[in-house]
């Protein structure tokens, strides 16, 4: 059998309006609570469901068309009849004009029986939905449900059920949460509808820091995990010092990888379990080096090493690097069994630098991304790119737009979005401080314009991903990087763009936010400008102190959490 990109169901199901126009034939309460867990185990179909004529509802009710329209599932819902008709109680026409036509989620409620009862739990981002179908055309029921589902926070329930077999009732109950019960009563053939929207902010995004501790010592290693282990709920490990490509190449087991790399994920893994062992943890692991020219340099003896022959001539379309490289990546998911997975970082830089072997790391990067989804269906994986150079704000990308700009004028944003066709997460680090004349910085309480992030949300949009800040930071020293390059901040500007971030990942329903440091550091990393670039970029200074967007970081983390990304917690 062939398939379309562009198919979005089938049909292969008798459905509504397939018999709504027979007179005196119609689909039975017991068919209509059979398929969900026959027909539909398959996906999608065109059921075309709903109809509010009395003269066409067999030995259903109102109600249960209407909950049809939501355990019928269909990326392009068509309903039963007439749009006068359907338009007719007013009572539900928020619920019809509202109902989401896919789902991030769906549970099956231990209630439901194969053509008695059907009672399913959805999620669309951060709303709920519940809808219940009586097979039974003989006899009413009542049910007591549990709200479990709902998961942390408070939430406003809209409840339609039958007050006649062709008249609905509608109850508006606030202050629903899990530790609720819903009673639910049915009419024979009845149905019942039930939308969950969260009463105030719920935080949809865990929330962490990079594993650098402010000193490479046990002390910075202590104040770092503490921070962890009390103000965040994800821990993030980066991975940007090299590949084991040789060893890798016939292994995904770290035991076969170099006792330097062993080392170093064994402390990693050892603080982890020790002091954040109900943290999420998100991997990020780039396959390019940091001078985003070739592929990583390798880790053996010691990290950052020069790449031994033949890997100092290969690029990404040599299948070793590819088959190397998921085998690393196997062998980190197996170890750390993280949530989130970047399998590269700030990809886009290299588009800049390279962009006569940007094709071939598309298509690496493709294979990539479906082998481990393949092999880990529930592992959200992404990947990830720079947000002012997709801006053209940087030398390199700003090169690079105007090499191309005659003939494809929007290259850094259409290479982006494609980036993202093979990835669950559209990922992004945004530091606009390391722009030192950036034209979108305003000041005041967005610091940046309020539009800024607009073309990478819109790509989002596009493409149905959900978006996430998974590098950010400011600096809140004035930082020389290099004679006459003074790159600006203070703490009071650093506080307005996290709360202005914050504030838009709440409103996109983001997937995980990530603050690059958690403390300053100052110079114990030496003074290159790639470190001294963070240096003061922290959520506490140098001496531990808090700063001022700590307040911020508190008030946000202390947000009933509640996940939307599919695959996530």
């Amino acid at each position: 059998m062939a398939f379309l990109d562009n198919e979005t169901n089938k049909s292969l199901v008798p459905m509504g309006n397939g018999v709504a126009w027979e007179q005196g034939f119609f689909a039975p309460a017991w068919h209509n609570a059979t398929l969900p867990f026959t027909r539909y185990v398959l996906g999608a179909g065109d059921y075309t469901p709903v109809t509010f004529d009395p003269r066409k509802i067999g030995g259903t009710t109102f109600a249960h068309q209407l909950a049809s329209a939501g355990v019928f599932t269909s990326p392009l819902q068509h309903y039963a009849d007439d749009p006068v008709v359907l338009q007719q109680p007013a009572e539900v026409q928020d619920i019809l004009r509202d109902l989401p036509t896919t789902w991030d989620e769906t549970l099956v409620l231990p209630q439901s029986t194969i053509g008695e009862l059907v009672v399913m739990a959805r999620r669309k981002g951060s709303e709920w939905w519940l809808f219940a179908l009586n097979g039974d055309e003989n006899a009413s029921r009542n049910e007591v449900l549990d709200l479990a589902f709902l998961g942390g926070g408070n939430y406003h329930a809209t409840l339609v059920s039958d007050q006649t077999a062709t008249a609905f009732t509608r109850e508006e109950r606030p202050g629903q949460s899990a530790q609720s019960a819903l009673s639910m009563d049915l009419l024979p053939g009845g149905g019942f509808v039930a939308r969950f929207t969260p009463e105030s902010p719920v935080r949809t995004f865990r929330m962490g820091s990079v594993s650098l501790p402010s000193m490479n010592n046990a002390a910075g290693w202590v104040q770092l995990f503490t921070h962890l282990a009390t103000r965040a709920d994800l821990v993030i490990h980066t991975f940007q010092d090299g590949v084991p490509w040789v060893e890798a190449l016939n292994s995904s087991d770290i035991a076969d990888y170099g006792p330097h790399l062993r080392n170093h994920l064994n402390i990693l893994k050892f603080l982890g379990d020790s002091a954040t062992p109900n943290h999420d943890l998100y991997l990020m692991v780039n396959p390019i080096n940091v001078n985003y020219e070739t592929i990583a340099p390798y880790w053996g003896d010691f990290n950052h090493m020069a790449l031994p022959p033949p890997w100092d001539t290969m690029t990404f379309d040599h299948p070793d690097v590819e088959q190397s490289f998921v085998n690393y990546l196997v062998a980190l998911i197996e170890y750390f069994d993280p949530k989130y997975l970047a399998i590269n970082i700030e990809a886009n830089i290299f588009l800049a630098k390279r962009p006569q072997q940007w094709s071939a790391f598309k298509a690496f990067n493709t294979n990539v991304y479906n082998t481990i989804k393949q092999l880990y269906p529930d592992l959200v994986v992404f990947s990830t790119i720079q947000y002012e150079h997709m801006l053209a704000l940087h030398t390199h990308s700003a090169q690079f737009h105007e090499l191309v700009k005659d003939f494809y004028p929007n290259a850094l944003q259409a290479e982006v979005k494609e980036l993202f066709r093979d990835s669950d997460v559209v990922g992004i680090s945004t530091y606009p401080f390391m722009v030192a004349e950036n034209p979108y910085l305003i000041g005041g309480d967005t610091v940046v314009t309020p539009d800024y992030f607009d073309p990478i949300l819109n790509i989002a949009d596009d493409l149905g991903l959900p978006i996430a800040f998974e590098q950010v930071g400011y600096t809140t020293e004035p930082i020389e990087i290099e004679p006459g390059v003074v790159l600006l901040g203070d703490e009071q500007t650093q506080q307005n763009f996290l709360r202005f971030l914050l504030e838009k990942s709440v409103e996109r329903e983001a997937a995980l936010f990530g603050h690059f440091v958690a403390f300053d550091y100052g110079t114990n990393y030496g003074t290159i400008p790639t470190s001294l670039t963070w240096s003061h970029a922290g959520l506490y200074r140098l001496d531990g102190s808090r700063k001022p967007v700590m307040d911020d970081w508190d008030a946000y983390f202390d947000l009933p959490f509640q996940s939307t990304t599919p695959g996530a917690p």
